[in-house]
C-alpha cells in the first residue's frame, strides 16, 4: 500500500483535521517570537503530507529518537543528483501510537509521499512541514555538526534573517497540476 488516504474510510478527513490541528498548535507557539522563526516559517511554507509510502528495501530504518539523523543519512548518497529521488523534510508529525506531536524529520519523495526511516507506525502517521535543499542540509549539517535545521541554534540567524533567507534554502516537491503535468513549486533561488 503505498498511499495511506485510500485505505481507510474518512481517513482523509482525520489527516485533515489533524493537520488543522498542527497548523492552530504552530500559531500558538509562534506567538512569542519576536520576528520570523521557526514556527512562523512553518506556518507560513509547511503543508500536510497526506500520503505515506513504505521505504524502499534499500532505505533501511533507523533507531527511535534519531528521525534527523536517520533521514539526513539516508539522503547523503543523492545530495550531488541533479534531481534527486528524495528530500529532506522537518516539522510535526502526530505519532500514532500515543497520539502526541513530535517535533520530526523524514524524506519526501518527487511525488509528496512521506517516506519514515524512524516510526514504525507511520502508515497512521500525520505529517506537517517544509521540504529543504539537499545541497543546504548536506552543507549545514557539516558545518554545524548537528542534525535536524529548524532547532539548530547555530542556524538561526541564517535561515531565519527573513522570509527570502527561508525561502532560498526549502524545495517544494513536485506537484501534479489538475491538467496532470508535473510542475516545480520550488524557488529557483540559490543559498550562498
Amino acid at each position: 500500500m503505498s498511499e495511506t488516504i485510500s485505505v481507510y474510510p474518512g481517513y482523509a478527513q482525520k489527516v485533515e483535521a489533524r493537520g488543522e490541528y498542527i497548523r492552530r498548535l504552530l500559531q500558538f507557539m509562534s506567538e512569542p517570537e519576536v520576528s520570523f522563526g521557526a514556527m512562523t516559517a512553518l506556518l507560513r511554507y509547511g503543508r500536510l503530507f497526506k500520503h505515506v509510502q513504505s521505504p524502499p528495501e534499500w532505505l533501511p530504518k533507523g533507531p527511535m529518537g534519531q528521525c534527523f539523523a536517520n533521514s539526513a543519512r539516508a539522503l547523503m548518497p543523492y545530495v550531488c543528483d541533479k534531481i534527486p529521488p528524495y528530500y529532506y523534510a522537518e516539522g510535526y508529525a502526530l505519532e500514532p501510537v500515543h497520539g502526541i506531536y513530535f517535533e520530526h524529520a523524514w524524506l519526501v519523495d518527487a511525488q509528496g509521499h512521506v517516506i519514515d526511516l524512524t516510526w514504525d507506525d507511520s502508515e497512521n502517521a500525520v505529517y506537517y512541514g517544509v521540504t529543504f535543499k539537499g545541497k543546504f542540509v548536506l552543507d549545514a549539517m557539516r558545518k554545524t555538526r548537528h542534525f535536524g535545521i529548524l532547532g539548530n541554534v547555530q542556524l538561526q540567524n541564517r535561515i531565519f534573517k527573513n522570509h527570502a533567507a527561508f525561502r532560498n534554502v526549502i524545495h517544494q516537491p513536485t506537484l501534479r497540476s489538475k491538467s496532470g503535468r508535473v510542475r516545480q513549486a520550488a524557488s529557483s533561488l540559490s543559498f550562498n
